[in-house]
């Protein structure tokens, strides 16, 4: 078998920057409680994740606007609008070719910039020096969001993330050391030592670690590119949950006041009966927290499922159509497959290679939802305890002003009966 160190294998080096726009172009079919409500505890509800295609439709004409405003950047080269299947499975994405060569491709909902680092043949050895850290801004991305943020107003620059890497092709797996089966892909953690972090005010740590990907690179830009959406609908998630906090915040705060209705006198009835009123929308408040609560632990079980099989996502052809739909053979679906396999480069030799595919990028945010969603559980308990002990407060209160009130009734109808007696003997 040849050298990994001596022998050319890998060919076609690119970079790229991958990442949303905090506010898409395109929108979403279905709000993210309309989402969230799918879940079912009957079901597994693997198959209400990923659904990057299923949630987002494209048209020629959603993107005409932007390559107008593009036309006239002149940092752009060319502009064009293609109907071709994106990195998402998106049937349209845009294409701004900068001057400078590198290549921005949008799809409504993700962006992609590429950039091509070398395309004839090079060895492991080389990968140190065509790569290498280059950090996670890159002007080209600044300068079509500045476009961008004329056809969407409310979108700020700076607003979008960022996640770069290099990708590299190679022929045969066994030219740089591996026996593999099937079609695996491996991310390789390299070391650009041309940095130098300071970590504390007498200590540096040198280094910056940057991913290489190998293996067939459409594939590979998809799973990465599902991986970012999942981490986009995660991020929504937490802020439905953050939403749903806060409203359970409120209603805490609310039972300061329902208690000084419950403890107020007699006739301050007016008061009473509007915190009688306040208790009841609370308690209608935290039922509905409550079921958003149980369906968040649904879409955590699922996502707990997609982590434990090491998932990423692929997509394939769409096979079946609703009647009257119209047909898009550029509109694909997706399907699970294994996670990238992780080593390090040092040396121009491969080590430390994992034994399992690796847990999704998005894996962090899950465990910040998971957490999230713990708290309110914990807040929940304690606030419905409390509303209910109002609950039964005023409903005790009220039996007891509605017993006065029988007695006074029949103390008021035996005096009218002694009255008429007294009367009638007269």
């Amino acid at each position: 078998m040849t050298n990994p160190k001596d022998s050319k294998t890998l060919k076609d080096f690119e970079r790229h920057q991958v990442g949303v726009f905090l506010i898409p172009l395109l929108q979403r079919r279905e709000s993210i409680e309309e989402t969230l409500n799918l879940f079912d505890a009957s079901n597994e509800n693997i198959g209400i994740l990923s659904r990057a295609t299923h949630l987002f439709k494209a048209k020629l004409e959603d993107f005409e606007p932007l390559r107008q405003v593009l036309l006239k950047n002149q940092e752009f080269i060319h502009v064009e609008v293609m109907h071709q299947s994106s990195d998402l499975g998106i049937s349209y994405q845009i294409l701004a070719r900068h001057k400078s060569g590198k290549e921005l491709y949008y799809d409504g909902v993700l962006y992609r910039l590429t950039e091509i680092i070398h395309a004839s043949e090079f060895g492991l050895w080389e990968i140190e020096k065509l790569g290498g850290y280059k950090g996670s801004f890159d002007p080209v991305v600044l300068e079509f969001e500045k476009s961008l943020c004329e056809i969407i107003p409310s979108l700020h620059v700076y607003s979008h993330t960022s996640y770069p890497f290099y990708t590299a092709s190679l022929t045969k797996w066994d030219d740089i050391g591996f026996r593999v089966k099937g079609d695996p892909h491996l991310r390789l953690i390299c070391r650009d030592m041309n940095y130098l972090t300071i970590t504390a005010l007498i200590f540096s740590e040198r280094g910056k670690d940057y991913d290489v990907y190998l293996g067939e690179r459409t594939s590979t830009l998809q799973m990465i590119a599902h991986e970012t959406f999942d981490s986009m609908e995660i991020r929504d998630f937490i802020e439905l949950a953050e939403q749903q906090r806060k409203i359970l915040h409120v209603v805490k705060s609310d039972t300061i006041m329902e208690m000084a209705g419950a403890t107020s006198p007699f006739y301050k009835l007016t008061l009473k009966h509007k915190n009688w009123n306040s208790i009841k929308s609370s308690w209608k408040t935290l039922r509905e927290v409550r079921k958003l609560l149980a369906l968040f632990n649904l879409l955590i079980q699922a996502y707990d499922k997609v982590i434990e099989n090491r998932w990423a996502y692929f997509n394939g052809p769409r096979q079946i159509w609703f009647s009257g739909e119209e047909q898009d053979n550029q509109e694909q679906i997706q399907h699970p497959c294994v996670n990238f396999f992780i080593a390090k480069l040092e040396d121009a030799a491969i080590t430390d290679l994992s034994e399992k595919p690796s847990e999704p990028m998005f894996t962090s945010k899950h465990k910040e939802l998971r957490n999230l969603v713990k708290i309110i559980g914990e807040e929940l308990a304690p606030t419905m305890d409390d509303e209910n002990t109002l609950l039964t407060v005023f409903q005790t209160e009220f039996s007891l002003y509605a017993v006065w009130l029988a007695l006074l009734a029949l103390i008021i109808s035996l005096f009218s009966i002694g009255i008429s007696l007294f009367l009638t003997s007269l």
